[in-house]
């Protein structure tokens, strides 16, 4: 049986080489806050290295960290061999985001005991590596706050929207949450009311600039690379990078896009997204989508996880969608906004705190809207562009993952006083 608990390897990353991008009081404020924290020892735990959100915020964090001197750490807690853990966490995560339907007893006692089934593992890694400060991501992992030692601070770093969740599902872990001494959200709508403001930060997700994936790709190395991938940089595409869920509204993209390209000829649809590990459903929506596309030859469904695909795909793309009806924070639609992109997100709390609707992007509550604007983009380029540009600057100043890692180590110092 595999291991319950797995340290995840992270790759050194000097972190001179963000100097050229990020302003100078931002860089020599990081500098000095890991001066101040270089005795200190963060250990960062979710569900999943890989395929997720979480898992690309910390594959740049935790490097970041130690690179400033910090020993910061990442586990994750794996699923069971038949993935039921996996099946009732992602059922947690679609109920706290607001889905009807209820836990069951059984589920309840499935997901607890599988996380007390970690306690010993976590308590030898903890003796061994000495936290002072343990950061759990999502609500996977959530339980393993009751086998941390006194003495450690722990925080509860939420990536979900959690405005108007199933009261019951909100209700279930509430006991862990009070335990925390902070929470993290992206939004103060997002704080559960028991939990006091008053021990809430609110901390943005950020992209790596230095990554792969959002590397800015000259347009001629953007056309060739295409072509390598078998997709025609000539064609009027529009693309939504996201995971197949049902709050990201995959099928709702193909029916604007079957709206708009009844107006736009030559119309190209791509939806590319990772299967991951910690996301059993993932395979039925998927199967889903690709039943109600139906091999339609204008849409392209992709679930290869490539980095280096994905940039090339939102760069040669005439508009990227995001038309989620739920999103704690939409990091692909950062990735699109660095990339100089005009971005039709769904009007939701997570991706309103980056869009300001006609200005740097644009907001949608419905299918008919997000088709009106992909034929006004896609007709009007120079339009695109002007929101593009603006796009890019709003990501610079505040979704770039120096400033987030900032904000984390100002955290880390306030618990440790």
């Amino acid at each position: 049986m595999a291991r319950i608990l797995t340290k995840v390897k992270v790759e050194k990353k000097p972190f001179s080489k963000y100097k050229r991008i990020i302003k100078a009081e931002t860089y020599n404020s990081l500098i000095g806050e890991g001066k101040k924290l270089k005795k200190f020892s963060v250990l960062h735990i979710n569900s999943t290295c890989a395929g997720g959100g979480v898992a690309e915020l910390l594959q740049s964090q935790v490097p970041m960290e130690r690179s400033l001197g910090i020993n910061s750490n990442w586990i994750v807690i794996n699923g069971d061999s038949e993935d039921m853990f996996f099946s009732i966490t992602k059922k947690i995560h679609n109920l706290l985001q607001g889905g009807k339907g209820l836990l069951t007893e059984n589920e309840k006692k499935l997901y607890v005991r599988h996380n007390t089934n970690a306690f010993p593992a976590l308590k030898s890694i903890v003796k061994d590596l000495e936290p002072d400060i343990v950061v759990i991501h999502d609500p996977q992992p959530m339980p393993l706050i009751d086998a941390l030692p006194r003495g450690i601070k722990a925080i509860f770093r939420l990536h979900i929207d959690l405005s108007s969740p199933n009261a019951r599902a909100l209700n279930f872990i509430k006991p862990f949450g009070m335990k925390f001494d902070r929470l993290i959200v992206s939004n103060d709508r997002y704080r559960p009311k028991w939990f006091p403001k008053a021990k809430t930060e609110i901390i943005y997700p950020a992209i790596d600039p230095l990554l792969p994936k959002n590397k800015i790709l000259p347009s001629g190395a953007a056309r060739a690379l295409a072509k390598k991938f078998g997709i025609n940089p000539d064609d009027k595409i529009i693309s939504q990078v996201s995971r197949f869920d049902p709050w990201k509204d995959p099928i709702g993209v193909i029916r604007a896009f079957n709206i708009a390209r009844k107006k736009v000829k030559g119309l190209k649809l791509i939806l590319i997204g990772s299967v991951a590990g910690d996301d059993p459903e993932a395979k039925e929506i998927f199967a889903e989508v690709k039943d109600f596309e139906n091999g339609d030859p204008d849409i392209t469904l992709i679930t290869k996880n490539d980095n280096t695909l994905v940039n090339v795909i939102q760069t040669i793309s005439k508009v990227v969608l995001q038309k989620s009806l739920r999103e704690g924070f939409g990091l692909t639609v950062t990735e699109a906004m660095w990339k100089k992109k005009a971005v039709i997100g769904g009007k939701t709390i997570g991706i309103a705190s980056q869009i300001t609707d006609g200005k740097n992007g644009f907001l949608v509550s419905s299918i008919k809207q997000a088709a009106d604007l992909i034929i006004k983009l896609v007709e009007d380029p120079r339009l695109a562009k002007k929101i593009g540009l603006s796009a890019h600057k709003t990501v610079q100043k505040n979704f770039l993952t120096p400033k987030m890692v900032l904000d984390h180590l100002k955290l880390y110092s306030k618990l440790l006083k």
